[in-house]
């Protein structure tokens, strides 16, 4: 039997381990994450029981998450039956977007909306956009508006992403230099595009 001829008190070089951890993950800004399929805590699982697993997931989980208050959404349009509103924010990200993203119709200023249930303060927005190699951009012009008026257009803005596109799969960060309290929250296109938003996160 081969000794073993690590000395006690030595470390173990896991440089190699860690150049082919990096290797395999795909990063999503400061992010690493193992696995194209993210979920979090929001997110109720597979098939009727909830609990089924049929792939291999990462974690997205952000401090102060408050995405979980939303209690109803709605938007300008709807593409098709498979693009609902509540997907963009049912917990679960992957590069498929049937079933999983929000996609309004082609139209001019598409917007996506989300009621808190109460006020709350936020101070930062995360998109995650879609990525599943459309060649046409779906996230252009963007304009984040906050507030306490259940119309949701006339609720000052809380911040804005102007472009250029992002690369597909991005996570688009939009900040407000203060924490913002309201309860209705718009994200908007002023352009004439399909508005696709594959997840949510609201930062409190």
């Amino acid at each position: 039997m081969e000794e073993d001829k690590t000395s006690e008190g030595d470390e173990p070089d896991t440089s190699k381990f860690v150049a082919a951890l990096q290797n395999l993950t795909g990063k999503y800004g400061n992010e690493c994450s193992l696995f194209s399929a993210r979920v979090n805590g929001r997110w109720v699982g597979e098939g009727a029981s909830g609990i089924t697993y049929g792939l291999c997931y990462s974690t997205w989980y952000a401090h102060n998450d408050i995405t979980k208050s939303i209690v109803a959404s709605s938007s300008s349009s709807i593409l098709k039956p498979n693009r609902q509103p509540e997907f963009a924010y049912d917990g679960y990200y992957c590069f498929k977007v049937d079933g999983y993203c929000f996609s309004s119709s082609f139209e001019s200023a598409p917007n996506w909306n989300a009621d808190l249930g109460t006020t709350q303060d936020i101070s930062s927005i995360k998109i995650l956009t879609r990525g599943d190699g459309m060649s046409i951009s779906t996230f252009q012009n963007i304009m984040v508006k906050f507030g306490d008026s259940s119309v949701y257009s006339d609720n000052p803005p809380f911040g804005s992403y102007s472009g250029p596109s992002p690369p597909e799969g991005t996570t688009v960060i939009i900040t407000s230099p203060m924490p913002v309290t309201g309860q209705y929250l718009q994200i908007a296109s002023s352009n004439t595009i399909y508005l696709v938003i594959c997840e949510v996160q609201i930062i409190g």
